[in-house]
């Protein structure tokens, strides 16, 4: 409340979120249960006041000039955060948590580690590393998709693409670009191309299964259905890491 204070004067404004913060919330059971420090969970202004009150230790970690003091610049995305270090990491750390500790929030045991650029970490779905370019030799970076949202990709498709699935192929086709599009344009800029090549693979795979099954034929449907008629019919392509559209999908 004091950091929105500096922001807001209508007093009407302030105590209806004081008001907000102290309404509690449902459990599972219904029951009420109140909240006697931050914000409820799942609530629509919790992102917002969460970023306000996060915003306090990027301010702090300015005006105490750790990035010139320690070399350590600090990233932060809502509650999602890294500190890219030149000096010692651990006096980085140190200054972190004694922040944090001050403002009543502690950093995730499992989530929080230092690394290596070399060893690679992640961060906002990313996977950043450190490495020699096969052409150049030169030491470089590189950001691809973390292995992690690989993963989530796959499982979200997997969900509704059962190969019995009780829809025409035109509504399963759109689902899996639909599911596929966003998460494409989200790492179409980067190193990804191995990543949607192995994506495609898998959707193309998924595709077949499900119109081999429908036309209650044997085999995995790679002579039947090539990739040239699974596109044609409207498959998603990534391959190349830009998504193409066919021009005359079949009907």
């Amino acid at each position: 409340m004091v950091l929105l204070r500096e922001r807001i004067a209508d007093g009407n404004v302030l105590r209806l979120i004081w008001s907000w913060l102290r309404v509690g919330y449902l459990d599972e059971r219904g029951a009420h249960r109140r909240t006697p420090q931050g914000v409820p969970q799942g609530s629509p202004i919790s992102p917002l006041l969460s970023n306000v009150y996060l915003n306090l230790l990027d301010r702090v970690w300015e005006r105490r000039g750790y990035p010139e003091k320690l070399g350590a610049k600090l990233y932060r995305y809502c509650d999602d955060m890294v500190i890219l270090c030149r000096g010692n990491p651990k006096a980085a750390y140190q200054a972190l948590e004694a922040i944090l500790r001050r403002m009543d929030l502690t950093l995730h045991p499992e989530k929080t580690r230092i690394a290596r650029v070399d060893e690679g970490f992640d961060f906002l779905s990313f996977h950043f590393v450190r490495r020699r370019s096969p052409t150049t030799g030169k030491r470089s970076f590189y950001i691809f998709p973390s292995k992690e949202s690989q993963k989530r990709v796959r499982e979200n498709i997997r969900s509704f693409t059962h190969r019995r699935a009780p829809v025409e192929p035109e509504a399963f086709i759109g689902r899996i670009n639909e599911a596929v599009r966003g998460w494409v344009n989200y790492f179409q800029h980067t190193n990804a191309s191995e990543a949607f090549r192995r994506l495609q693979r898998f959707i193309n795979l998924r595709v077949r299964r499900y119109l081999s099954q429908r036309h209650r034929e044997r085999g995995s449907g790679w002579r039947r259905y090539p990739n040239r008629q699974l596109y044609a019919m409207g498959v998603i392509y990534i391959g190349s890491g830009r998504i193409r559209y066919a021009t005359n999908a079949a009907r």
